[in-house]
């Protein structure tokens, strides 16, 4: 990050309260289209929707359809509570996630130039969600975030060769809109009264960025009744700029007031975030239709948390204040299996259950974006009518309790230095939805 020097011990509070929550969440979205979805994302070797241009551009080359229109929405309600250990904040504390409702779309146009050309062009989110704590003023881990967010929004365009009758290949250039804000009180040591006091709120807002990655599938179909997919998601590495802002808060002191008013910057300042990442992910599927109303399928995603190893934070008019904080996300397997039944040639239902596991190590757990280990249930049904469709979508997803404490720090034999110890239970209710239409 840039900053612009306002004396030395703001930035140097401003620099410690920036790199503990500058970095990205801990998941990916795979929301991007309520069919697929319902198959808890076993779509890599069906890809037989315009969502395909997500899930695997190849199976745009199979579908027939002149012209695709197809879209939807996925309305996220997480809910989280955080139950304190000691040392801080200690037994007995708890503080519930504020309520907070995510929709992010997803919009796909597909056109057929020819017999084995089929082009077209996405929209969806691949990364996202946030965090917001009921009661900031008094959240015991306000000092590390009360309030963050990361938004993001992709556009694929593609285009998917019938290479054969049986082998297709998709794909395309992925741009990804990033942006991230981050919410924090900053802490203060009163040396009149020796205590700690709130000194500031700062948040950082960044603006919109641009990132190029791009995506790529095959799609063989062995028989009429075996399939197999293959899709990969480059990485990117969005140069995150914005702005950081400070609220003032009184202390009840005037004599600290005035000291912090003359080192704290009154104006919003410039900064960069360096080594922010989003990984690169590989997905493999394998379809089987035994009968001709059943259709199953497992895939397996692996995705390369370990390219975000640590967030850089860069002070080219003061160098010495540049920092690194280490990170060290780990690569992860997702399981994920899913079945469609096709009750008529109008009515489907779908079904599915998947298995993520969680890239964060315990020494990066916080408030900011706290992860674990999940697994899913869905169901849905999908109707289809003439050159209609309708597809309807109940996702739970569970995670497992993540606690930090000192104990489980030393067993791993890692460092827990964010100083914030207890557990995280979370859950979260997606329900989606998307219309299509083809001409």
């Amino acid at each position: 990050m840039r900053l612009k020097t306002h004396g030395v011990m703001g930035i140097a509070l401003l620099l410690s309260l920036f790199v503990g929550s500058a970095r990205p969440a801990g998941f990916a979205l795979f929301e991007a289209g309520a069919r697929a979805m319902a198959r808890a994302g076993a779509f890599v070797a069906t890809a037989d929707d315009p969502s395909a241009i997500f899930f695997n551009p190849a199976g745009l080359a199979f579908q027939t359809p002149r012209w695709q229109i197809y879209g939807g929405a996925t309305l996220i309600v997480p809910n989280a509570k955080f139950e304190g250990a000691n040392p801080f904040p200690g037994d007995g504390v708890t503080h519930d996630l504020k309520t907070k409702v995510f929709l992010p779309p997803n919009l796909y146009v597909t056109y057929k130039v020819h017999d084995r050309i089929t082009v077209g062009l996405g929209l969806f989110s691949a990364f996202g969600l946030g965090t917001e704590w009921e009661d900031p003023a008094n959240f015991t881990g306000r000092y590390l975030s009360f309030d963050s967010s990361l938004q993001t929004f992709s556009l694929q365009p593609t285009v998917a060769v019938k290479v054969s009758d049986q082998l297709a290949i998709g794909a395309g250039p992925e741009v990804r809109f990033s942006k991230v804000t981050l919410n924090r009180y900053l802490p203060f040591f009163d040396p009149f009264r020796f205590a700690v006091v709130d000194a500031a709120r700062i948040r950082l807002e960044s603006d919109w960025t641009l990132s190029v990655g791009f995506a790529a599938g095959i799609l063989y179909k062995v028989t009429d009744r075996l399939r197999f997919g293959i899709t990969y998601r480059h990485h990117m590495t969005p140069d995150l700029e914005g702005d950081l802002s400070l609220e003032r808060l009184p202390t009840g002191n005037p004599q600290l007031d005035a000291l912090l008013s003359a080192a704290l910057p009154q104006q919003p300042l410039k900064a960069r975030a360096a080594h922010f990442a989003f990984p690169k992910e590989l997905m493999f599927g394998v379809g089987l239709s035994p009968w001709a109303t059943w259709d199953f399928e497992l895939d397996v995603y692996w995705t390369q948390w370990s390219r975000f190893e640590s967030i850089f934070l860069e002070v080219p008019d003061q160098p010495t204040f540049n920092q690194e904080v280490s990170e060290e996300y780990k690569d992860t397997f997702t399981v994920r299996f899913g079945v469609e039944k096709r009750l008529t040639d109008q009515w489907s239902l779908m079904g599915g259950f998947y298995f993520d596991e969680n890239p964060v190590p315990i020494q990066s757990v916080d408030p900011v974006l706290p992860d674990a280990d999940r697994w899913g249930v869905t169901l849905g049904v999908a109707y289809r009518r003439g050159a209609w469709r309708v597809e309807l979508t109940e996702f739970l997803l569970f995670f497992r309790n993540r606690t930090v404490t000192p104990d489980r720090c030393d067993a791993e034999q890692v460092v827990c230095n964010r100083g914030y110890f207890g557990t995280y239970k979370n859950f979260t209710n997606l329900l989606g939805i998307n219309v299509g239409y083809q001409f």
